[in-house]
Order: C-alpha cells, then structure tokens, then sequence
C-alpha cells in the first residue's frame, strides 16, 4: 500500500497562480533532494544515443527535416560528452510533483535514468503547456535551473531541444499518445539555444 499524498496538489498550480519562479525554484529543490538520496548507478538504465530514432519519423508541421536532423545531432553530442552521469528521475515535471501537508512538495512516478543532470530538464522547460510559458517564460526557467544548480545553459536547452523534438514527433505519429506542448517547447529552446 502506496501513502497518499494530502492534499495531492501538483506544481502546475503555482504556475497557472503566475507563481512560476516559486515553481521553478521547487523542482530545482526536488532535483538537488533526489540526486543526494540516490548515489548509486548500478542496474539503471544509462541514457543511449537515440539519434538513430529521429531516423523513425518523417517530418511534420514546424519539424522539418532539418529541424529533426539537428535535433538528432544536438542528442548524438550531448549524449557524447556528457560529465557526472547521475540517477535520475527521468520524467520530472510539474504533474510529477506533488504537494503533501506532512512532507512538502514531492516528486512521483519516477522512470530512473543515468545521464547528466541537466538531460532532466526538458519535460519542465515545456510543462505546463499554459498560454503563460512564452519563450521568456522559459528563457527565466533556464536562467534560474542554470544558476541554482550551476548548470551550463547550452546543455539544459540542448537536451531540451533534442528531447521534446523526439517526443514531439512521437506524439504527432502516434494518435493515442496524449500530451500537448512538445514542437512548441522544441523549437522555443532551440530559439533560445541560437540567441
């Protein structure tokens, strides 16, 4: 039996109250929790080089094939040169976290990846898909993951490019998938990642 977290309330609603910050803040505390409570690596997957799945998809909408293609070489690149492969959450996000009156703000269903740190963050930069997470918006996200958690801010919007392009295109080719979101955030970290 599973403890139910009371009231249950996710990190999504500090975002639609314009308390993003506060928001990015938490998932910033999550990550820094579950990276000391999870030292060992052994038995987890360890991200693989998926630029040969971008090879699985055609191009559609604003992903075209040049867009797929630079994805799956951002991917190829970070995966290459990653530093410091950790355990992972592998999908934190805003829905993943929940608020427990007895233990504060926790993070569930957890998928336990190894790779770099800064690959967690590409489910965050793109949820929630409001009409309030614009490109600045997102820009802010960045700007406070890379400072709180000394990361490098080509890497967290590379993976964040490479990753929701993937899942982008997943979604378009698979009509049950659910989700919302993915081109936008694709294409708005790649805009960041050129500025």
């Amino acid at each position: 039996m599973l403890e139910r977290a009371l009231p249950g309330t996710t990190l999504d609603t500090l975002c639609a109250q314009g308390r993003d910050d506060e928001a990015t803040q938490i998932l910033c505390d999550i990550a820094e929790r579950l990276q000391s409570a999870h030292a060992a690596t052994e038995g987890w997957p360890i991200i693989a080089n998926k630029s040969a799945e971008f090879a699985r998809y055609k191009p559609t909408g604003r992903l075209t094939q040049a867009v797929i293609d630079c994805a799956a070489q951002v991917f190829h690149e970070l995966a290459a040169s990653q530093r410091n492969p950790v355990l992972l959450h592998g999908d934190l996000h805003h829905e993943n976290i929940l608020r427990d009156d007895a233990h504060g703000w926790l993070a569930i269903d957890p998928k336990g990846i190894v790779a770099e740190l800064a690959y967690e963050f590409a489910a965050p930069l793109r949820n929630p898909d409001l009409p309030s997470v614009t490109l600045e918006r997102m820009n802010a996200r960045v700007e406070i993951i890379c400072t709180r958690l000394k990361l490098e801010r080509r890497r967290v919007l590379g993976w964040a490019f490479a990753r929701n392009t993937l899942v982008a295109l997943w979604v378009v080719h698979n009509p049950q998938a659910f989700g919302a979101g993915f081109e936008r955030a694709a294409l708005s970290a790649l805009a960041l990642l050129d500025a």
